[in-house]
């Protein structure tokens, strides 16, 4: 019987400028994008976005609705981090985290994901303009 490997994934990025076009598995068949921090690609039902941008003081990330997935996010130069399992409805569940200043609701002075109505919401609620790094990995 023959043994199933998920294929291997290979990125083109430019180190100097932080922009890369595509994302390629072992055989050259584009599996997703890459450009200026942020990345998606998908193997098989398995889709996976990420991204490093500088978010102001009460500003929002908006992930994807209507999906349930795992999400790891990382405030600042690793100030605060937590890791979340979100559900289809945008209800969010804290399952690890740095400390009690990592919330899943909207809190002042707090590093905030939480339920948004339809989808969940990444808030830098810190009091300064801050570098957000996210992974979003959930199944189509």
């Amino acid at each position: 019987m023959a043994e199933y490997r998920e294929p291997d994934l290979r990125i083109s990025l430019d180190l100097a400028t932080g922009i890369g076009d595509e994302m390629t598995d072992i055989n050259g068949i584009r599996q997703g994008t890459l450009v200026n921090g942020s990345y998606s690609y998908s193997l098989g039902n398995l889709i996976v976005l990420g991204n490093s941008e500088t978010v102001a003081d009460e500003g929002i990330i908006t992930l994807p609705t209507g999906v349930t997935g795992r999400l790891h996010v990382t405030f600042g130069n690793n100030a605060n981090w937590g890791d979340c399992q979100i559900s289809a409805n945008g209800a969010v569940e804290i399952v690890d985290c740095m400390d009690a200043n990592f919330v899943n609701t909207n809190t002042d002075t707090k590093y905030c994901v939480y339920d948004g109505g339809s989808g969940a919401i990444i808030k830098n609620h810190s009091g300064g303009s801050l570098t957000v790094r996210w992974e979003f990995k959930y199944s189509a």
